[in-house]
This record gives structure tokens, C-alpha cells and sequence, in this order.
């Protein structure tokens, strides 16, 4: 909650003087898990009061709101061989979606095969990351206030994916990843124009290589 910001800024296009209350937050988590050698289950439950929460509302003021969040989350994560498969979906609800605006569902999955290689001289690994958000309102970045604001524009329902190989030999590991191939294709009904923001587009298909060579023993 950007409280002392908000409370006294002032810009070529923005003057902000108000008294601002704190912002008092109380959270309850609960968690149920079980988990052997060839699978992990998870489910939590973490709800949320926000009291003299600050956001910058779509008129680009200040104002301050009481708000109640609610998220859920399932993980199921499974070993089979070489080959590992991890999966997280989350629930997010909040009781003013317009003012404090999140998707609905949010999935992370992680696939990879890791084995020992070579003669078990390196520890290689292939995998592939996929992500999904619902549609939903979105916030915008506003350079001359440095904060986000509440939009009257939506983003979501996007899948992004990327796709790597890393690998380690004693001290030294390596890492190849393709970041967002999936902005080259059109999955209908997906919506390819990716945002993570109102005017702020994800970056389309790049290219990563990363080295690190600890020089010790």
C-alpha cells in the first residue's frame, strides 16, 4: 500500500496531499499435504483482510478501501522415473474485483526429464514451463506517478511457455532456454496479445544462455 507516496507527491501533473490512515492487514493460512516418494499433494487456503488499503483509483487519486481476499491453491506434483511433473493452480477472489482487480486462475506447470549423463559426468535436465492466466481487469503504469493505477482496460487469458535445457558438470552449469515461444503461434480461443499490464506487452520469443563456474572446491 503506497501510503507515504500517496500521502504527499507532487509532479508536473500530479499533486497528492491527503492524510492517509495505515493500512492494517490480518491473514489466516490453513495447509493440508501429504506426500511419498513418488507424488506430492497440496491444498491451502489463505484468506486476507486489508482495512485502509491505498490504491490509485482509475481517476489516478488516491483513495483508500477496505477489502476482504480469498485464494486457494492445489499442488500436485509427481516423480515417474526420470521423469518429473509439477503442477500448481490457484484460486484468487477478491470482494471489490474493479478496485483491487486479479484473475480468477493462475496455473504454473513445470515438466522435465533429469538424468545423469555421459557417463554420470553431468547432470542434464529438459523441461518445458507453462503459464496461465484467466481474463481480468487490469492495473497501468503511470510513469509520472511512479504507482499503478486501476485501468479500464482487461488483460488475460494468456499461455505462456518456455522451453530449456540445463545442464552441470562438478562446479560448472549451464543453462539454454527459449522465453515465450508461444507468441509466435495463435492458439484459438488464447488470446496471443500478451500484456502483464495495460500497455506493457510481454516480451515475444528471446533467446537465454546463462553460464556459472565456481572457481573452488
Amino acid at each position: 500500500s503506497p501510503v507515504q507516496n500517496l500521502s504527499n507527491w507532487a509532479t508536473n501533473l500530479h499533486m497528492y496531499n491527503k492524510q492517509l490512515k495505515n493500512t492494517i492487514q490480518n491473514n489466516a493460512i490453513a495447509k493440508l499435504a501429504y506426500s511419498n516418494k513418488v507424488w506430492q499433494i497440496g491444498y491451502e487456503i489463505n484468506f486476507s483482510t486489508l482495512k485502509n488499503y491505498t490504491i490509485l483509483n482509475k481517476e489516478i487519486l488516491p483513495q483508500q478501501i477496505d477489502i476482504n481476499c480469498f485464494n486457494q491453491s492445489i499442488i500436485a506434483n509427481f516423480v515417474l522415473g526420470k521423469w518429473h511433473l509439477e503442477h500448481k493452480i490457484i484460486n484468487l477472489n477478491t470482494s471489490n474485483n474493479a478496485l483491487m482487480p486479479s484473475p480468477r486462475l493462475a496455473t504454473n506447470f513445470h515438466y522435465y526429464y533429469q538424468n545423469n549423463v555421459f557417463k554420470k559426468a553431468m547432470l542434464a535436465r529438459i523441461g518445458l514451463d507453462v503459464f496461465y492466466t484467466s481474463k481480468h481487469n487490469a492495473y497501468t503504469f503511470i510513469p509520472s506517478a511512479a504507482q499503478f493505477a486501476v485501468a479500464n482496460s482487461s488483460i488475460g487469458n494468456t499461455l505462456l511457455a518456455d522451453f530449456y535445457l540445463s545442464g552441470q558438470v562438478k562446479n560448472f552449469e549451464f543453462f539454454v532456454k527459449a522465453e515465450n515461444f508461444t507468441s509466435v503461434f495463435h492458439i484459438s480461443p488464447i488470446n496471443y496479445q500478451q500484456y502483464s499490464s495495460t500497455g506493457e506487452p510481454y516480451q515475444f520469443l528471446n533467446f537465454k544462455l546463462g553460464i556459472n563456474w565456481r572457481f573452488f572446491n
